[in-house]
């Protein structure tokens, strides 16, 4: 007698899955704006909001010159010098 079952399922996807994209679109959003520096309004936390545009511009060479900053609980893009 087996006290388990073996269902066969396929593995939902991650939960954050499709989060990255939201930090590359505000990449581009902000490079086309041409303005000097914007408040990002995101529903999530100031950390979460600060190390995803952090890691998406690491990781886009394309957006060089553009820098993310944290103020208190605000974050920002602005261009860099």
């Amino acid at each position: 007698m087996t006290d388990y079952k073996l269902t066969p399922a396929p593995v939902p996807s991650r939960a954050g899955g499709g989060r990255p994209a939201i930090y590359l679109q505000m990449l581009t959003d902000f490079a086309a704006m041409k303005k000097a520096s914007v408040r990002i309004d995101y529903e999530r936390r100031p950390d979460t909001i600060y190390n995803g545009l952090a890691t998406a511009l690491r990781k886009h060479p394309e957006f060089k010159g553009m820098v993310v900053t944290r103020r208190g609980d605000e974050v920002y893009l602005r261009r860099g010098k």
